[in-house]
């Protein structure tokens, strides 16, 4: 692993556990070993780390649509699949998932990033509903409800660790993952059960 690699898996960890805000990047440098010349050598602030942090799960969300624009083949299977892989990445960067409003605000090119990537989220999850109702999975569902439930689907995807976090519940991975739950039991009414 290169000093680079060290410095973001380092920051990652840190920020899960303490925070970003907590933690500088003299913090950053001390943990992974290096100068903190060396960390300003390939980040210029702390910043560019969570941006380069939230680019990183954006490539983990787009592995779950591996061609970038057009879902999986809808079935049940492919759903379990995604709400896995999705619940991970969660897991895996659970600051930006907890802190996301406030880094936002501070950063408006780590907001536009996130705004481009829910964009495309929220096409996967409507495309992938209105495969579904193609294919016979689920029964009709109006064109403004499917909006609507794939802005649901999203907000639990996106609020469930905050909501968690508030709420005084542990965050652990466990917790996280119930989110997809949620989302099973949102969609669950509409599924067409096998004749």
């Amino acid at each position: 692993m290169n000093n680079r690699e060290k410095i973001l898996e380092t920051a990652l960890t840190l920020f899960n556990d303490q925070g970003s805000q907590a933690v500088t990047t003299n913090h950053i440098a001390k943990a992974a070993g290096v100068s903190p010349g060396n960390l300003y050598y390939h980040f210029k602030n702390k910043k560019v780390i969570i941006l380069h942090l939230f680019g990183e799960m954006a490539c983990c969300y787009d592995q779950v649509v591996p061609d970038g624009d057009t879902p999986p083949i809808p079935s049940f299977e492919a759903m379990d699949t995604m709400f896995k892989q999705i619940s991970e990445t969660e897991w895996k960067y659970r600051f930006l998932g907890r802190e996301l409003v406030s880094l936002m605000d501070q950063d408006p090119e780590l907001k536009t990033a996130f705004l481009a990537k829910q964009k495309e989220q929220l096409m996967m999850i409507e495309a992938s509903i209105v495969g579904m109702i193609a294919l016979g999975l689920t029964r009709p569902i109006p064109e403004k409800a499917i909006k609507q439930i794939t802005q649901i689907i999203w907000l639990i995807c996106i609020f469930w660790n905050p909501y968690l976090a508030l709420s005084g519940e542990p965050v652990t991975q466990e917790r996280m993952a119930e989110s997809m739950e949620m989302v099973k039991l949102l969609i669950e009414p509409y599924i067409i059960s096998p004749q």
